[in-house]
């Protein structure tokens, strides 16, 4: 199966949370909380497809522990790329996505510009983040982890992502499929370290990559 061009104004593609499921912003300003149940993993169809993700129903979250006792989200819905996974050969899974940090939203205006200061994603200097794989390997459960690349802050870091199909359907005469990922990953080995020592921010970054893609 191949999941071709990833369109900006979406999301991350499907790479990301661990313990979160696509979390939006709510109306009211407020992070959203975690997602109660996680979804369970669908199995990989034998059947290849390919098609363009559709970027209004596709995203990336984020998740860090605050303060040392909850967790806060964020979402990136800007991403652009390519996808291509066959279920059947996993090993020639091919994946390059590039992130818009610029669009970071937490439903707080001050806090959103404070995370596009230097303290933090510094866009000005390093407006986007990548991430690149070849190659994947199969699990028991359905999902494919694939090892790649990293890229944040100008630093390059090797970071794993797990990847699990959601399930397929037709909609308004189209078929798409749905693909959620995870991966995780030290802020401070790409060199953000404003508030880990005073426990104001955790150090660890978990992400889910939530992606509709039409067959």
């Amino acid at each position: 199966m191949q999941i071709r061009k990833i369109l900006a104004g979406g999301g991350l593609v499907a790479l990301g949370a661990i313990g979160a499921t696509g979390v939006a912003v709510l109306s009211n300003g407020q992070p959203p909380a975690a997602a109660s149940a996680a979804i369970t993993p669908a199995s990989f169809t034998a059947a290849a497809a390919a098609g363009e993700i559709d970027g209004v129903h596709s995203g990336v979250v984020f998740r860090i522990m605050h303060g040392g006792s909850s967790p806060f989200h964020g979402i990136f819905p800007g991403i652009e790329g390519t996808l291509d996974l066959d279920p059947s050969n996993p090993e020639a899974a091919s994946i390059d996505v590039t992130i818009d940090v610029t669009r970071v939203l937490t439903g707080n205006n001050s806090r959103d510009e404070h995370l596009r200061a230097p303290d933090y994603f510094n866009v000005r200097q390093f407006p986007t983040s990548t991430f690149k794989a070849n190659g994947g390997t199969a699990n028991g459960d359905g999902s494919v982890t694939v090892d790649g690349e990293l890229t944040l802050l100008g630093k390059t870091l090797p970071v794993s992502a797990t990847i699990t199909k959601t399930g397929e359907a037709d909609f308004r005469g189209q078929p798409y499929s749905g693909f959620e990922a995870t991966m995780s990953f030290d802020r401070s080995d790409f060199g953000m370290m404003t508030a880990i020592e005073n426990g104001g921010l955790g150090d660890t970054v978990e992400l889910t990559v939530f992606v509709k893609a039409a067959q």
